[in-house]
């Protein structure tokens, strides 16, 4: 077949723009369903006129136009004169084709769309797009038409894949489709129209093909429009809420028994209280334990110490006994012999005392003098006696024998005062040998005074000494008080306990941050493996969704379609029925499926299903392999699940020990916490039993060193009253010495005075003797006779001086003895013995003293040392006992459990480690029995709560402890249980709820600025429709599209739904997958599940939800639309048309923007329009770039210019172009001819 084209001329403007150049029509069928055999080409530009007589495909033809934008070419006709369908009709042969060439930018930039049928089906059309212009290369070789697989074998440019209607549709209006072929945006980048998405184009176009404008199509428009600048081009026009009634209604049943369980968090709170409480008794009753056995262990160790301390005690009594023996032996060997040495002294005392009083008795120095005068008074006595004599002689001899009494009585003085002269160099030697004597005496005196002195202040100042060197000592002590041993070793251990304790502390500690992280780990690896879990559950239920999808297509239930299609003994459903049939609807058992035979119709439709492709669920083999496979994947999705929940139950062990370890981690601080605290406690008691003892030890050391200093001050003062007392003393002895030598002198002095006396008297008596022996001469003489009164007289005087000198004869021995005393220096010796009696009664006292003292500080001594060592008996017998009870009182406190540390010490008594013992024996029983009874409500209540939630807790509870376990057991892996509630319930209901409101609000968002877009979109319109001044009658054209949705039954719901879950969002609660969703939220969801149909979908078409309504001023008067009708009457049929035109112009501008896009329409009303009407049509549609294209089988010639394109259509697709003569006369040129 040959093939026939001409040559269009090409505008020469290179401006940028975007517009369809060339409709070329290759071999196809316009009329009677023939090929023309030729190759016919249409332009666009500028405006196109198709006349021609009727018949000819005029309409036909210009009703190809929207295919460009991809409309369906079985939609471009209503009646049925094309019963073999459109794509035949146009498309006869597979050389057959329809090319499109458009300008995409630059001149440069054009590319070919071809629209073919597919040699298999010939009412399948397909498209492929050249990147060029047009090329006759492409579709005639060697002067016939070709197909496209050898259009492709010699194409030189590049091209694209083969597309279906609804792919062409995507990549030349630049839309989104639902597809898995990812080279579509490339094939978009490349080919399309224009550079904006230009969604339902097509179906505008096809509006004015069919000369009429759809509100439906308008709101499909906008609807589009509104979802492309919302960034949702290629989205449907419906906004669907995929939400089933059950999935919230299931969702609220779990979210009330979440509810419920944290309702029961005070319950599990309690729980864990008694679980605490329990704990924490356990751990006393450990902490007991080991405190019980070290205290006895302290206390053995103590008894044992304090026996020791004992024996030393006795044995150091022992020897203090012997000591004090000794040093009362001592003593009293002191006494013994100051009283012998005081004996001795006081008798020499005594005895020179008794001499003394003897001579004083006897007057011994009356009678020593006077024993001077003992030869005068015998002289006396003689001479008396002689005159007695002489008186009784004559005179002769008398006188001689006066003289020789005169004589007598001369020589006797004479003699008497040369002895007494004589006598005076006795009392001289007397003086100095008692000078002497008293001289050595105070010597020796003095002498021993200070050796004495010197002896005790030696011995004073040794104590001194002594004293001051103790005196440093304690000095030393109060600036570094020393410490009890035992108070340091307690202060070491309490320091070594509590260092030893941070130390496990530390461990502890770090054991805890290790348990942290492993459960924390745990935890995470948990929540990871109940996660995977769901999915793989999820797997596991759609792989049974699936497979019993594909058992129930092999083995349908009974009453179904597919059952009774199944059942019908022919299969020929397969090839025609099933080709149309809605799978949806296969398992429907409402439908009363019955075969009729009606000659091959479909409610009176006859369709040829043999171009159909056959469904897959109609071939059984494909069936029993889907179901094998499904029969797999289900058994590998059980797998997996069941390999994933041994994962987790090895994982929830792992979970649980790293818990425990946590536990523990915790109670062993806790418990090392105490200990800490309890041995803080310890260490301040031994710091401050080290602080009293340095304290009393200072104090002590003061009030000694206040002692010794006193003691110092008595013995300086001693030394200074020994000093003094020595001064005293010597100046006693030589006072005494003073004395004894005045008195010495004054005795010399009295016995040289007396013998002066004795001279004097002497003298005297010589005097008188001669006076009286001369007197007696005289009288004798006178007298010459004896006077016998006279001698009477003398005789008296001879008997007085008789009885003196007796007297004194009687006294010489006392005399004698005085005198040896005095020679022997008497009184001198008499001091001496005085002062050794004085100084030996002083040392006896002292030696009585210090015994008495002994005595009694012995006394005291051993009364303290009795006292002392009964109560350390008294401390043994205590530590006795308390141990032996203590051993009793740790076997009742049970088996040895795992180690404490203990920071007891030893002032702890049995008493109260047997009233902790009480304590903690109260607080279990109360533990327990408050365990079991929070735990059987806990227990009840939350089984009660949910049939999912009791088997999970029963599955829980049986899978991990005994039925025989501890109530302690159960109670703690009911907590863990409660735990995982959460996880397993919670969290999911949670994910699950924000899956809801993430929908609720994608819907709640997608509605509102749906709603606000449209408003902009109408808003855009509008102001547009406000441009529209070029048809006279026309005025004031304005068209509203609003939103609807109030009218929408849950749109009021919805919007306090929307508010709900803000504030859900806002107060962080959408945050926390420990807690169920809050009332309010859940109420909201559960007023918004009963809108929700039994099926629960909502799906929201936009377009539904979209009104229409308009006005203009005809010739002014305002008249309204609101319907098509109502556009389409509202005027004469010319101004309608305008109307719609126009109306379609504003809605192509907001679609397309700013962009230099040049849009193509067909028309067939033009015919319609008068004169003045048309060309101010043509002109805004020019001002809009509108290429428009119009059919009529005539037109005025004088309206022929407005169009820059003229056509003359002819039978069997011949098209011939017109030219306007300067006479404006018409003139027809062949473009194309037959072969």
């Amino acid at each position: 077949m040959r093939a026939f084209f001409m040559d269009y001329r090409m505008d020469n403007v290179t401006t940028s723009k975007y517009q369809l150049r060339r409709m070329f029509l290759i071999n196809a069928g316009t009329n009677k369903a023939l090929p023309s055999n030729r190759i016919t080409v249409v332009d666009p530009r500028g405006g196109a006129l198709v006349t021609g007589p009727n018949g000819v495909g005029k309409t036909m033809t210009l009703r190809l136009l929207p295919l460009f934008f991809g409309f369906s070419p079985n939609r471009l006709v209503g009646d049925d004169s094309n019963r073999g369908g459109m794509v035949p009709f146009i498309l006869p042969e597979e050389s057959s084709a329809i090319a499109f060439e458009y300008q995409r930018g630059d001149e440069s930039e054009l590319r070919l769309a071809v629209m073919r049928r597919e040699p298999s089906d010939s009412r399948s059309p397909f498209y492929r797009i050249f990147n060029c212009g047009w090329d006759q290369s492409l579709f005639v070789r060697d002067g016939l038409f070709i197909t496209d697989e050898e259009s492709k074998s010699q194409a030189s440019v590049k091209y694209s894949k083969k597309f279906t209607v609804a792919e062409y549709r995507s990549v030349i209006l630049r839309t989104a489709i639902h597809t898995k072929d990812r080279s579509i945006r490339a094939f978009q980048a490349d080919y399309s129209f224009a550079p904006v998405p230009l969604d339902n184009l097509d179906k505008l176009i096809a509006a004015m093909v069919k000369d009429s404008v759809s509100f439906d199509d308008i709101t499909a428009v906008a609807v589009s429009r509104a979802q492309q600048n919302l960034g949702r081009a290629g989205e449907s026009g419906r906004l669907p809420f995929r939400q089933k009634q059950s999935d919230l209604q299931a969702w609220l049943k779990t979210n009330r028994a979440c509810q419920m369980v944290i309702e029961q968090k005070a319950k599990v709170d309690e729980l864990r209280n008694w679980m605490s409480r329990y704990n924490a008794a356990e751990n006393d009753k450990r902490a007991l334990w080991w405190d019980v056995s070290t205290l006895m262990g302290k206390k053995e160790s103590l008894n044992h110490l304090k026996r020791q301390e004992l024996g030393d005690a006795r044995t150091a009594w022992e020897t203090e006994c012997q000591y004090a023996a000794q040093v009362l032996d001592q003593l009293q060997g002191s006494v013994a012999s100051a009283g012998e040495r005081f004996t001795e002294v006081a008798g020499n005392l005594n005895e020179l005392s008794r001499t003394r009083e003897w001579f004083e008795r006897e007057n011994v120095t009356h009678w020593a003098a006077l024993q001077s005068e003992l030869p005068t008074l015998k002289q006396q006595k003689a001479t008396l006696a002689d005159q007695v004599a002489i008186a009784s002689q004559g005179q002769e001899e008398a006188i001689r024998q006066y003289e020789t009494l005169r004589n007598d009585a001369r020589l006797a003085h004479n003699k008497l005062i040369g002895t007494l002269e004589a006598s005076k160099s006795a009392p001289n030697s007397i003086y100095q040998t008692t000078c002497e004597g008293i001289d050595a005496s105070a010597a020796e005196q003095a002498n021993s005074l200070r050796v004495e002195a010197e002896v005790i202040q030696d011995d004073i100042q040794q104590l001194v000494t002594q004293k001051r060197e103790e005196f440093g000592r304690l000095d030393e002590r109060v600036s570094n008080p020393a410490v009890s041993q035992e108070a340091l070793n307690a202060l070491r251990e309490a320091n070594s306990t509590l260092q030893e304790l941070h130390n496990r502390l530390n461990d502890a500690q770090e054991t805890k941050a290790h348990a942290l992280a492993a459960f924390q780990q745990a935890q995470e690896a948990f929540t990871r493996q109940e996660s995977t879990i769901t999915a793989h559950r999820q797997r596991l239920a759609d792989c049974e969704a699936n497979f019993s999808k594909a058992q129930s297509m092999l083995a349908p239930e009974k009453d179904s379609l597919l059952y009774a299609l199944r059942a019908h003994p022919s299969d020929a459903w397969k090839r025609d029925l099933a080709t149309v049939l809605d799978p949806n609807l296969l398992h429907r058992s409402d439908l009363e499926p019955l075969f009729v035979e009606e000659g091959g119709s479909l409610f009176g439709w006859a369709l040829d299903t043999s171009k159909i492709t056959l469904p897959a669920w109609t071939e059984d083999a494909a069936l029993r392999d889907g179901l094998a496979r499904a029969d797999e994947e289900r058994a590998a999705a059980q797998q997996q699940l069941h390999s994933s929940e041994q994962d987790l139950a090895r994982i929830g062990n792992e979970h649980k020990i790293s818990n425990d370890d946590l536990a523990n981690a915790n109670a062993a601080i806790q418990i090392l916490g105490g200990q800490i605290k309890a041995q803080r406690q310890v260490l301040d008691r031994a710091n401050e039993a080290v602080r009293v003892e340095r304290d009393e030890g200072v104090s002590l050391a003061k009030a000694a060193k206040e002692a010794i200093l006193k003691d110092i001050n008595q013995l300086q003062a001693q030394i200074a009253a020994s000093k003094k007392k020595l001064s005293v003393d010597l100046a006693a002895i030589e006072d005494r010495r003073t004395q004894q030598r005045r008195i010495a002198l004054q005795r010399r002095d009295e016995a040289v005075a007396q013998i002066s006396q004795s001279i004097t008297n002497a003298e005297k008596e010589l005097g008188e003797t001669l006076k009286a022996i001369s007197e007696q001469e005289r009288t004798h003489l006178s007298e010459q006779g004896i006077d016998v009164g006279t001698l009477n007289t003398v005789r008296a005087k001879i008997n007085d001086l008789a009885a003196r000198i007796s007297a004194i004869e009687n006294r010489d021995a006392v005399i004698k003895a005085w005198r040896e005393y005095t020679e022997s220096a008497g009184e001198t010796r008499y001091e001496q013995f005085r002062l050794q009696v004085n100084s030996a009664k002083t040392a006896h006292e002292s030696a009585q003293t210090a015994l008495s003292s002994h005595q009694r500080n012995w006394d005291a001594r051993t009364k303290e040392m009795k006292s002392t060592l009964q109560s350390m008996e008294e401390v043994i017998d205590v530590l006795s006992t308390e141990t032996s009870k203590l051993q009793l009182l740790l076997e009742s406190i049970g088996p040895r459990p795992a180690f404490v540390l203990s920071t007891v010490d030893t002032s702890a008594t049995y008493e109260q480690m047997k009233g902790r013992q009480s304590t903690i024996q109260s607080q279990l029983l109360e533990a327990e029995r408050g365990l079991q009874n929070s735990f059987g409500a806990l227990e009840r209540v939350l089984c009660s709560a949910d049939t999912q939630l009791a088997k999970f807790i029963t599955d829980w509870m049986g899978e991990r402890v005994s039925p025989e376990a501890s109530i302690h057991t159960r109670a703690m892996e009911l907590i863990h249980c409660y735990s995982s509630i959460g996880p397993q319930f919670i969290r999911p209901a949670n994910q699950t709820l924000r899956s809801f409101l993430t929908n609720i609000s994608s819907l709640q968002s997608a509605i509102s600025e749906f709603e606000s877009e449209v408003r902009s979109v109408n808003a855009r319109l509008q102001a547009g429709l406000s441009q529209v001044r070029c048809f006279e009658r026309i005025q004031d054209l304005t068209l509203n599209i609003q939103p609807t949705f109030e009218d929408l039954g849950f749109y009021k719901m919805l919007k306090r739904m929307s508010e709900a879950i803000r504030n859900y969002s806002l107060n962080q609660a959408a945050m926390d997958d420990t807690l169920p969703a809050p009332a309010d939220i859940t109420a909201a969801v559960a007023e918004f599940a009963s809108v929700l149909g039994n099926d629960g979908n909502l799906d929201v078409d936009l377009s539904k939800h979209i009104t229409l309504s308009g006005s203009v001023r005809d010739n002014g008067t305002l008249k309204e639309f609101k319907r098509d009708s109502q556009l389409a009457g509202i005027s004469s049929n010319g101004l309608s048309a305008i109307l719609r035109i126009t109306l379609v112009a504003a809605i192509i501008n907001t679609m397309r923007g700013s962009a230099p896009i040049y849009v193509p329409w067909v028309t067939d009303e033009i015919a319609t329009f008068d004169g003045p009407n048309l060309r101010a049509l043509m002109q805004m549609l020019a001002e809009n770039r509108i290429d428009v294209i119009t059919a009529a089988p005539d037109l005025d010639p004088l309206l022929h210019p407005l169009f820059a394109q003229r056509y003359l259509f002819q039978d069997r697709g011949r098209i011939r172009e017109r030219h306007v003569a300067p006479d404006q006369s018409t003139q027809a040129h062949e473009e194309g001819s037959a072969a």
